[in-house]
């Protein structure tokens, strides 16, 4: 029964952070507050229907991600910040994906 407690008071505690701070909730940040803690790709200009999911594919092919956190600029646009699992194909994966398309049609604007 006090598992039940505490499972029911957490999820409580998660509702009310969720509806204080939506963007906490939704994996979401402004940028001006977010400050990556390793060496991480800037991603622009992707679609907007986007999640992890397919940022994570698109950068299967430079060794895998270890993390990608999504943050929304001082103009509004969402940013991704991808971290590599082989921080060696940083370089590699900024010169290929910078500027090109992608899945339907929808341009990467930028990749640094």
């Amino acid at each position: 029964q006090g598992n039940v407690e505490k499972l029911k008071a957490r999820l409580q505690a998660l509702i009310e952070e969720a509806l204080s701070n939506p963007s906490s909730f939704s994996g979401q940040s402004t940028a001006s507050n977010f400050k990556p803690t390793s060496p991480c790709i800037m991603v622009k200009g992707f679609p907007r229907s986007w999640r992890e999911q397919q940022v994570r594919l698109v950068f299967a092919l430079f060794g895998g991600v270890g993390a990608v956190r999504f943050v929304v600029d001082s103009t509004g646009q969402r940013v991704a910040y991808v971290e590599l699992k082989n921080r060696e194909n940083m370089a590699k994966a900024v010169e290929q994906l910078h500027n090109t398309k992608v899945g339907d049609g929808e341009l990467i604007e930028e990749c640094v």
